[in-house]
């Protein structure tokens, strides 16, 4: 009996290691981690306007435009600057809008409402700068515009310029 014993324990623990080692098996498979680190900002939209609306040459007709930027950590230095516009006077140092037709009238980008601190580049130290608030959250600076009086109107329409707003950090 004893003996019937240890053979049916034997067969049972060979069956037993057989089934185990028969019919598992292993694989291996790569799990790749990665992570993009971001700390850049950037302007919340791809293009803003200045509208000066109606114009007739009597009198400073002003504008302003609020322009958003997002950086992706906080208390980020930013300096935001402004190039001469498509249309520039280098002989008078104008920006100037045109109606593509050669006629054109002047005006000036600031960074303050009193229409006293141009807006232009960094080397002419005519730029914003500041520091970013919290993560993702829109900051907000204003750009002031104004086209001065008393200026002549070769023709009636609308005049265009492009101005590139750069957003260094």
């Amino acid at each position: 009996m004893k003996f019937k014993k240890l053979i049916t324990g034997l067969i049972a623990a060979s069956l037993a290691t057989l089934s185990v080692n028969g019919i598992a098996g292993t694989d291996t498979a790569t799990l790749n981690i990665s992570a993009t680190a971001v700390t850049g900002c950037s302007f919340d939209a791809n293009s803003y306007n200045i509208n000066f609306g109606n114009y007739d040459g009597s009198a400073l007709v002003t504008s302003s435009v609020n322009i958003g930027f997002t950086c992706a950590t906080a208390s980020v230095p930013y300096t935001i600057e402004a190039n001469n516009g498509s249309n520039f006077d280098v002989g008078n140092g104008d920006r100037r809008v045109t109606d593509g037709s050669g006629n054109y009238l002047t005006y000036d980008l600031f960074k303050d409402a009193g229409f006293t601190q141009p807006l232009g580049t960094i080397a002419n130290a005519s730029e914003i700068s500041g520091t970013s608030g919290s993560a993702g959250v829109s900051n907000s600076i204003t750009i002031h515009a104004g086209m001065q009086g008393s200026q002549a109107i070769g023709a009636a329409g609308s005049y265009t310029d492009t101005v590139t707003l750069t957003l260094t950090f």
